[in-house]
């Protein structure tokens, strides 16, 4: 069976060495990615202020409805719901249905 040596660092030789040069980070100009991560959190915002529509008990439930339906049904109660609620759902970017 063989025999391996153990070298031990120097203590007193890596402290001569001094600091380490500290590497720059490297710029990334912002590029295609950028626009897509912009436009995921745009979504995801949305979806959370869509969120906080079915949630909202002043427009009715929302169980088996869909948000449109509950939008203009409160709509016409007067209840006055966000307008920006209709204007997402008409994009046809987002679900129709509410989710729990």
């Amino acid at each position: 069976m063989e025999r391996y040596a153990r070298i031990q660092k120097n203590p007193a030789k890596e402290f001569r060495r001094g600091p380490k040069e500290k590497e720059e980070p490297q710029k990334v100009e912002a590029g295609y990615g950028d626009g897509l991560a912009q436009e995921a959190r745009e979504h995801e915002e949305n979806e959370h202020k869509l969120r906080m529509f079915d949630l909202d008990p002043r427009y009715g439930p929302f169980i088996g409805v869909e948000r449109m339906e509950r939008w203009e049904r409160a709509h016409s109660y007067g209840l006055d719901p966000p307008n920006y609620v209709r204007e997402l759902l008409q994009t046809g970017k987002y679900e129709t249905e509410g989710r729990l």
